[in-house]
């Protein structure tokens, strides 16, 4: 929730604070044992037991947090449309690539899981993170491979523009998830200096 109050959007960046949660716990029963113990000795017998499910603030509180945790987990045991955009770019640009080296930053930086994927479908493929190097606009190893991020929010595509023009690097093919773009680039002569 604070993190919420202080714009982070990103449910990643939460994750780390999830592990105090547990520690609520104890607190939380120390807490509420008082009353649910009260409400025991007012509602005993079937009656009272009847009362208590249907009329029970805590009994309707509890059984919405197990419906929302049914929601949570069907929900998050089926693909989003988020992650199925993921894996489709993925498979379309790893039918390119071959058992080489690919180079990413912004790519990485946007969307891990689509180099993830790529790696997947690719075993051979040795995907580094080379932001020193992109940022620099070298070049890979001949035969080798970028994957640039192409949209207007990434200048990769800027800092490659001469290799492209220069005809050093061949377009191999392009996919987009939500609002990035991405495109695959095979490395045809290694720029003079770039050599490894």
């Amino acid at each position: 929730l604070m993190l919420v109050c202080m714009g982070v959007s990103n449910a990643r960046y939460a994750m780390p604070a999830a592990v105090l949660l547990p520690a609520l716990v104890p607190y939380a029963i120390n807490v509420l044992r008082p009353r649910f113990a009260a409400l025991a000795c007012r509602n005993a017998g079937i009656v009272g037991q009847i009362r208590r499910c249907v009329f029970s603030p805590v009994g309707w509180a509890g059984a919405m947090i197990v419906a929302a945790g049914w929601f949570v987990i069907l929900t998050g045991m089926s693909a989003t449309e988020d992650q199925r955009a993921g894996v489709r770019a993925a498979r379309s640009l790893a039918g390119f690539a071959r058992a080489s080296e690919l180079w990413a930053d912004d790519a990485i930086e946007a969307r891990p899981d689509v180099l993830w994927l790529i790696h997947r479908e690719s075993p051979g493929l040795l995907i580094r993170w080379a932001k020193g190097q992109i940022r620099a606009g070298e070049l890979a190893p001949t035969g080798g491979y970028l994957l640039l991020r192409t949209d207007d929010q990434s200048e990769e595509r800027t800092r490659y523009a001469e290799h492209i023009r220069a005809g050093r690097v061949n377009q191999l093919g392009n996919a987009s998830v939500r609002r990035f773009e991405f495109t695959l680039y095979q490395v045809r002569v290694a720029f003079p200096g770039t050599e490894r």
